[in-house]
């Protein structure tokens, strides 16, 4: 489910995994809702002991080698630099740094309980490091009479933002984006299509 820093991997593979999956799905006589999530400065707000504790619950690591990434992580430092003046030398609370490979990886290793998150609802997920779409099938007739169609997403939604808080992550709404795609038998409800995540509501672009 992810396509970043991966061997045979990039963005043209997440490009194509999303375009075969909703034209099959088209093709099936079916409605696709996408929701594309952004989130704000993700890689600034990684909670290193979050992080240590996927790599021993997910990835079984322990010992030595959980050890040495806890002393990576303690010791990444950081400053600023003005011309010739130099801040205060602070050790990274929060955060992986982005030009580092170890960095990207670690992310990735973070976002793994996303993925299955959002399967717990039958939605599909694909993610590029930090850019994530959900998406999933709905039957034609069901989005004209809404039945099922919001719940299911809108639910999935909800468990997401909760996840993000507790994982020290930040939805930013005003950037995600709903997107509703589908054959010319679309009803024209199926502009009206709505999700309510928390305060914002997402009202969908149609594409037809």
């Amino acid at each position: 489910m992810q396509s970043a820093y991966k061997s045979g991997h990039s963005t043209e593979t997440a490009l194509l995994r999303l375009k075969n999956d909703m034209l099959m799905t088209i093709d099936g006589r079916k409605a696709v809702v996408l929701v594309l999530l952004d989130l704000s400065a993700a890689f600034d707000t990684i909670d290193h002991e979050i992080t240590c504790s996927r790599l021993e619950r997910l990835l079984g690591l322990s010992g030595k080698r959980l050890a040495w990434f806890r002393s990576y992580l303690a010791a990444l430092t950081q400053c600023v630099s003005v011309e010739e003046a130099l801040s205060e030398v602070l050790c990274f609370l929060f955060g992986m740094p982005r030009g580092s490979v170890l960095g990207l990886i670690l992310f990735i290793i973070y976002a793994i309980p996303l993925a299955k998150l959002a399967q717990r609802y039958a939605i599909q997920i694909h993610m590029y490091a930090d850019n994530t779409q959900l998406y999933g099938s709905y039957d034609v007739t069901d989005m004209e009479q809404g039945q099922e169609v919001t719940g299911r997403p809108e639910n999935c939604m909800s468990d997401i933002q909760s996840w993000m808080i507790t994982n020290k992550l930040q939805l930013n709404s005003n950037k995600t984006e709903l997107l509703v795609l589908g054959s010319s038998c679309f009803n024209k409800h199926s502009n009206d299509f709505q999700l309510q995540i928390r305060m914002s509501r997402l009202i969908s672009s149609v594409l037809q």
